[in-house]
């Protein structure tokens, strides 16, 4: 299990992704496909993210072409990290640049406790990132947050 966050200022960007799939076309909530230096996940993954409103962001008909500069921004530090596409002429998905994030490994034995916060609580993003933080940097106090959060 992965989730990505933000090169420039780690925030996490996306929900957590169990599984890589060969074809962007299937994407599901949790799967990611990796194609040219290119993550692509599922379009519900740009709650995460802010819109970039300013200058020509090539939008087709009804959604946002494949074609053009990233559209998406880091909620926190407003950084360009991500491209949606979803114009009815293609297929819809949000594509990452490689160089715009950072790809973070979850612990296997954090995995089932963090998907259960995440999905079944539905934490807010703020807390979810500081126990992203914790995991990477102090485990001890991410046992002592999860155990609060959980009793």
């Amino acid at each position: 299990m992965i989730y990505l966050a933000c090169k420039n200022c780690h925030w996490k960007i996306s929900s957590f992704l169990i599984q890589e799939i060969p074809i962007k076309e299937e994407l599901t909530q949790t799967d990611f496909t990796l194609e040219n230096g290119n993550l692509y996940i599922h379009l519900s993954q740009s709650k995460q993210l802010t819109y970039r409103t300013k200058g020509d962001m090539n939008y087709g008909c009804c959604g946002y072409n494949a074609e053009g500069p990233l559209n998406l921004l880091c909620p926190c530090c407003q950084i360009p990290v991500a491209r949606e596409v979803s114009d009815c002429c293609s297929d819809h998905y949000i594509r990452v640049p490689q160089e715009t994030i950072q790809t973070i490994t979850v612990p296997l034995a954090w995995q089932e406790k963090l998907f259960y916060l995440e999905n079944s609580l539905k934490l807010p993003t703020q807390t979810m990132n500081e126990l992203m933080t914790w995991m990477r940097w102090n485990p001890k106090e991410l046992k002592k947050q999860i155990q609060r959060l959980s009793a």
